[in-house]
């Protein structure tokens, strides 16, 4: 089943609209916990939205974590329902956690996927599936509160020196955030 809000922020039930779930695929937990350091400014992030990560992201995650395997905790875990119309644009593979992740976007539309690959992106857009990047999120979290001036300028140095691929427009976005 979809997860709910409800269950991970019982108080919040009456103020459900105003909670925003979003659900990461692999790369973007990649960027936001191993290059960028960001677990407890998610985690504080997490008092007022929903993060979280389907089962099979996670098994991808820990299989290569080069960081504490403890820190991928700050996610919920959640474990979407299957849906079949994606598989063909899968090759009726199911083993990535792209697959998972944009399931849930398609079953749960308050939810926002944070994908970073470019296919699960354009099929997000495609499907009409609500969706952000790693640098959205980050963006996200600074107009939320959850970034200080020094987190930023932190995340923009780690994003710029590792192998982490970033377009020239999206260099552009991470300055435009970052010196904003």
């Amino acid at each position: 089943m979809a997860w709910n809000c409800t269950k991970r922020f019982p108080r919040l039930s009456a103020k459900l609209r105003s909670v925003m779930e979003y659900i990461f695929d692999t790369s973007a937990i990649i960027v936001l916990l191993e290059i960028c350091g960001l677990k407890k400014q998610i985690q504080a992030f997490s008092t007022k939205n929903a993060v979280c990560i389907p089962n099979r992201v996670r098994e991808e995650f820990l299989d290569g974590c080069k960081i504490d395997k403890k820190d991928v905790d700050v996610f919920a875990l959640v474990s979407p329902v299957s849906n079949e119309e994606l598989l063909p644009y899968f090759n009726r593979n199911t083993s990535s956690g792209e697959f998972w992740t944009i399931s849930h976007g398609w079953n749960d539309t308050n939810c926002v996927c944070v994908i970073d690959d470019g296919f699960g992106r354009d099929l997000c857009r495609f499907l009409r599936i609500r969706h952000t990047g790693s640098i959205g999120f980050i963006s996200e979290m600074k107009n939320q509160g959850f970034l200080s001036k020094e987190d930023l300028v932190s995340i923009r140095q780690k994003i710029r020196n590792s192998s982490f691929y970033l377009s020239k427009e999206l260099i552009a976005k991470l300055d435009e955030i970052c010196f904003s």
